[in-house]
């Protein structure tokens, strides 16, 4: 089955006026879909983001969004939301004990918010191990994406993990075994707290992937251990769709087993916890792992603020992997939220992109202009310019140069003057290069 394109959205901005967001033009190209909204701070980047997952996910709300050649949004399409920064807006699964409705087999998350106002660190991580484990995937441990991961930090391809029960479970077991749990979380006549932390959605999701056979393994391999560590290590050379591996992505996946280390090292050096690296570091690595093994042929991923904790290079060399894991998609959607100019050059051909710093009743998709450089897209798409930005420079040069050639009438410069303007508009008042521009406006700069 396979997710339709973005057409638009219908939302409402903080002022609740009707807004239309476009996300496409209207023309069907072939692989999946690129989007990116940009805009200064309260724009509403990361609010858009909400309410598409929103109009995705809940059927009361499926008429807000609008899609090619389809009339319906598919109910199992995969939506895939990936946070660079704390302070997302990405529904919560949990909330105030309660499971809500987004709570659903096909909405993943993946960041650091585990509510409203909790925050682990160690969720990106749980959150990427259980996708790497799904025997349905297996093969994509051969992918470049997995070796990426961890390069980019100077690491060895490999995530070495203790595993242990969840101390309320160990407090409970055998008295209560893995299949009763499950049992409970299917009935939805109980209290969401009788039932744990599992929407009976989830539940039945589970039910449907895990055999009675797997039930039997995670049940054998808790009792077995009798409190030690199960430790496993994900390093592309062994087959994680063995029993035992099935057993421990259950056992996550109900909460009965957590991650208790994990581990990386570079070459010629020792071991050491995942949680010592940077965060820039940590990022680039549960980041594209998680979306590496989540993303399927009819995904829709949502990406807000991937820059966060990125210097320049690793900005351009995330949204290069993010680009290459997502051909997997045969069709569906990557809609990207971004203030940084590098991950809009980085976009890949085709694109469109949304400025909502501006306010309208519709708010277009107009194609990114593949190639630009991103000095030029700092000036043009986020209005920001300085004297030190490689493009200003070229274009006041340029204008300068006609001017010297005493052709300041020619067609060739009359088409910079739009360009001049919104740099004028663009240069903080104290830049030296205000004046020039201010010249070649006025056409009073002196040969």
């Amino acid at each position: 089955m396979i997710m339709p394109k973005i057409r638009s959205l219908q939302y409402s901005n903080r002022l609740g006026d009707s807004r239309l967001l476009e996300f496409n033009a209207g023309e069907v190209s072939s692989g999946f879909e690129m989007t990116l909204l940009t805009g200064q701070n309260g724009s509403q980047k990361s609010s858009v983001l909400r309410d598409l997952v929103s109009a995705l996910i809940l059927p009361n709300r499926r008429d807000n969004v609008q899609l090619l050649n389809h009339d319906k949004v598919l109910i199992s399409s995969p939506v895939i939301c990936f946070s660079g920064s704390v302070a997302d807006r990405f529904p919560v699964k949990m909330l105030a004990g309660r499971n809500t409705d987004y709570d659903v087999p096909n909405y993943h998350y993946i960041g650091q918010r585990a509510g409203t106002n909790l925050l682990s660190k160690k969720l990106p991580l749980e959150t990427a191990v259980i996708f790497a484990l799904n025997p349905e995937v297996n093969n994509r441990f051969q992918f470049p994406f997995f070796e990426k991961a961890f390069a980019f930090s100077g690491l060895l391809p490999n995530l070495s993990l203790d595993i242990r029960y969840e101390t309320k479970f160990r407090k409970r077991f055998p008295s209560i075994t893995p299949r009763e749990i499950l049992d409970v979380a299917l009935q939805e006549s109980f209290d969401p707290k009788i039932r744990g932390s599992m929407s009976a959605s989830s539940a039945r999701n589970i039910a449907n992937e895990f055999s009675d056979q797997d039930f039997d393994a995670l049940t054998n391999l808790i009792a077995s251990r009798k409190g030690r560590f199960l430790k496993i290590a994900l390093d592309g050379r062994g087959d994680t769709d063995t029993p035992e591996h099935r057993a421990i992505r259950l056992g996550l996946l109900l909460d009965i087993l957590v991650i208790d280390r994990a581990v990386v090292q570079r070459e010629g050096e020792d071991a050491f916890s995942v949680y010592e690296l940077s965060s820039g570091e940590y990022h680039m690595l549960t980041s594209l792992l998680a979306l590496g093994f989540s993303v399927t042929s009819d995904s829709i991923v949502l990406i807000d603020e991937p820059e966060n904790s990125l210097h320049p290079q690793w900005q351009q060399d995330f949204m290069g992997t993010v680009l290459e894991l997502c051909t997997v998609m045969e069709d569906g959607h990557l809609i990207v939220s971004t203030h940084s100019p590098i991950i809009v050059a980085s976009a890949k051909p085709g694109s469109m992109i949304v400025d909502l710093s501006i306010p309208r009743e519709v708010m277009p998709a107009l194609p990114v202009q593949f190639g630009a450089s991103s000095d030029s897209i700092l000036l043009d798409q986020f209005g920001l310019a300085s004297s030190r930005n490689l493009y200003v420079v070229d274009l006041v040069q340029q204008a300068i140069d006609l001017v010297e050639q005493d052709l300041a009438s020619s067609d060739v410069f009359q088409a910079l003057r739009p360009k001049l303007r919104d740099l004028r508009e663009a240069l903080p008042a104290a830049d030296p290069l205000s004046s020039i521009v201010d010249a070649l406006l006025e056409g009073e700069l002196e040969e």
